[in-house]
């Protein structure tokens, strides 16, 4: 009888391991990887002047950084409205190692959580 507890106690715990991995750890990664693209390219881009004009050609060159940022700040969006779990997980975890606070604050709508979502992080 034991043997076979302990069995199903197993596969058990291994489908909530599969399911934290899943819908928690693949997202929070992608997460990370991509706040380090966005980095990168913001390096990149850092000699971009904040208004293009056109002078012989000269704003041609940033034309495809624009983009660029366009893309990721879009990516960024659809994380942030579509991996509710993970959003959750990655404020909680910036609240504890860079807010000072000892617990994760989920107050507030959802509306109001996700307008200003993009300032905590």
């Amino acid at each position: 009888m034991t043997l076979i507890i302990n069995a199903v106690a197993t596969i058990v715990l291994g489908g909530l391991g599969w399911i934290a991995l899943e819908f928690i750890g693949r997202p929070v990664r992608s997460f990370f990887d991509l706040r380090r693209r966005t980095k990168a390219l913001m390096l990149d881009c850092i000699d971009m002047p904040s208004v293009l004009f056109d002078y012989a050609g000269e704003g041609e060159k940033y034309n495809d950084d624009k983009e660029a940022l366009k893309k990721l700040a879009n990516e960024m969006i659809a994380f942030g409205q579509s991996e509710t779990l993970a959003v959750l997980f990655v404020k909680c975890w910036v609240s504890i190692h860079f807010g000072g606070k000892k617990r994760c604050d989920t107050g507030g709508t959802a509306a109001q959580t996700q307008r200003t979502s993009h300032r905590k992080l």
